[in-house]
């Protein structure tokens, strides 16, 4: 029997914001000068958003101190989350038949540590196998696809407020786009 999957996008969707957005300007804001100099490229438009990300999060997983980083940071996220985006999941799952799947173009130490606390599968921008994935837009729904094939998972629900995960939600017997 195939079991269901509902995926979920993290920002703007469970929590009313950019959480990337947020833990970079925290970044910005401890004076952290390798932070400050790739935001300077991506500002000035010297980098890709891709490369931005990539750049912030190899950076940031360099460092000893990142995984405390991460936690601290989740715990901030997590209680932000949107109640009313809580309840139209659970309102979609089925108690021991759904797997929840968090997945988003923010980083995957906080994304899966926001996960864990719901009890969900979280995966988020990072590496995989020694290559680099944003998980934004074509890449999440590749993704998905290859960690939750068709033919053996029921795609049941999705949400997001982008735009650019509605291919991935059109796989799904129901979907929740939140345009703003």
């Amino acid at each position: 029997m195939k079991k269901k999957i509902n995926v979920i996008d993290l920002d703007n969707t469970l929590v009313p914001f950019d959480s990337f957005r947020k833990l970079v300007f925290h970044q910005i804001f401890k004076c952290d000068f390798n932070i400050i100099i790739i935001s300077f490229l991506r500002f000035s438009r010297l980098i890709s958003r891709s490369n931005f990300k990539k750049n912030i999060i190899t950076i940031l997983e360099s460092r000893a101190t990142t995984p405390q980083l991460y936690d601290n940071f989740a715990r901030i996220i997590f209680k932000n989350i949107n109640k009313d985006v809580i309840s139209l999941i659970k309102t979609n799952s089925e108690k021991d038949e759904t797997t929840n799947v968090l997945c988003s173009a923010s980083p995957t130490g906080y994304v899966q540590k926001i996960a864990d606390k719901l009890g969900w599968i979280g995966f988020g921008s990072g590496y995989y196998n020694n290559k680099f994935i944003n998980m934004y837009g074509e890449n999440k729904e590749k993704f998905i696809k290859r960690e939750y094939p068709m033919d053996k998972y029921i795609y049941n629900y999705a949400i997001s407020d982008s735009i650019s995960d509605l291919s991935l939600l059109r796989l799904f017997d129901n979907y929740d786009l939140l345009i703003k």
